[in-house]
């Protein structure tokens, strides 16, 4: 997958980029309401780019709303030497979006750098979420402990998640670009920064 220069001149103006790459997005055509996921993949190392390999439900529900719920691996251009974890699942209890506030930043026991090829796995099932890395578990977080002011914000629970890759150019807002290192540099990046995916599995 190849996130692209952008066409013409960027400026760069507060820690972001008046114009993003042209970048590459995967989705499966398949849901899942369990099951166990492993992406064996690499990514060039570019500061204010984002490797993103996730379960997601962005479609509307029955209900007339759209969800957003995410299990997420995170490969961020503010470090190579750490890959990161995250849920994300709104709840209109909320006053505001809880961003961040689930995410974990994880060592590798091989490797060391999400520039080396790794496998990265999500176990989920309606109890808990495990992350691992090269065959080892990493994170568990438990449904029980997604609570915020009583609210559960534990994803997947409605509705099935499907499979999602994607390479992105986080220099678009401040806070993003912040958190992915950013906003990119093209006068020194590459014209083509990639993300290599050497396999996908699914266990149901």
């Amino acid at each position: 997958m190849y996130l692209r220069k952008p066409k013409g001149e960027v400026h760069s103006k507060n820690g972001i980029n008046d114009k993003l790459g042209e970048a590459a997005t995967i989705n499966s055509t398949f849901w899942m309401d369990s099951g166990k996921v492993t992406y064996e993949v690499s990514c060039d190392y570019v500061p204010g780019v984002v490797c993103a390999f996730i379960l997601i439900d962005s479609l509307q529900a029955s209900d007339g709303e759209t969800h957003l719920d995410e299990i997420d691996v995170e490969l961020v251009g503010s470090g190579s030497a750490r890959w990161q974890t995250n849920i994300f699942k709104p709840s209109k209890a909320d006053p505001d979006p809880h961003y961040g506030h689930f995410d974990t930043k994880e060592q590798y026991t091989q490797n060391p750098s999400y520039t080396s090829v790794h496998k990265y796995s999500i176990s989920w099932d309606s109890e808990k979420i495990v992350w691992g890395v090269d065959g080892q578990d990493a994170r568990t977080l438990r449904k029980e402990d997604t609570y915020i002011d009583g609210v559960p914000h534990f994803p997947g629970e409605s509705d099935p998640l499907r499979l999602q890759l994607g390479i992105w150019d986080g220099s678009g807002a401040e806070g993003t670009s912040s958190w992915a290192g950013g906003p990119v540099n093209w006068d020194t990046a590459p014209q083509n920064i990639i993300a290599i995916v050497r396999s996908v599995s699914v266990e149901c």
